[in-house]
């Protein structure tokens, strides 16, 4: 029993060092057992999201841009964030969130306020701009993810539009 306790805690410290979750399923007697196949679906999804890169594509340029945003500024944007079809994990297509309702969300770009893919995604664009980016795991919630409506290693779609620039 001894031995098995020793080898567990090993395979979570070397699971945690990795950065990933190490799944356990509770078997009889409260004892624990490791789950090899749960471990290797979140080995798959996160060496896949280490492999993606952030995706930015303008979809609406405004004819006059007198300022664009950089570190610093404080912004104002629209957005609507989905699982990206090219996910990993996660239902493909699904919406985690919006600001359609809410208002605009506000931020500090470059203070690390939201997750870093949108960070590089609002530099540089100006007022009216509209963007499509995808944001794979690394630069989004990572391996952990946002539960319940972000799973780990989800690769992220969000519609954005830039409202104002302080």
């Amino acid at each position: 029993m001894r031995t098995s306790i020793k080898l567990v805690v090993a395979v979570v410290g070397a699971v945690l060092m990795l950065g990933m979750k190490c799944v356990f399923v509770e078997a009889e007697q409260q004892s624990l057992r490791f789950d090899p196949a749960a471990m290797m679906a979140a080995f798959k999804a996160h060496q896949i999201s280490q492999k993606q890169t952030l995706s930015i594509q303008t979809t609406r340029t405004p004819k006059n841009c007198k300022r664009k945003v950089k570190d610093g500024d404080r912004v104002s944007f629209a957005y609507t964030g989905r699982i990206d079809k090219s996910s990993p994990v996660g239902v493909k297509g699904k919406l985690f969130d919006s600001s359609s309702g809410r208002g605009p969300f506000i931020c500090n770009v470059g203070a690390g306020e939201v997750i870093q893919g949108m960070d590089r995604a609002l530099k540089s664009m100006c007022i009216g701009m509209k963007r499509v980016v995808v944001i794979p795991s690394s630069l989004g919630y990572g391996d952990n993810g946002s539960p319940p409506l972000i799973p780990g290693g989800a690769t992220l779609n969000f519609d954005i539009e830039l409202l104002h620039i302080d």
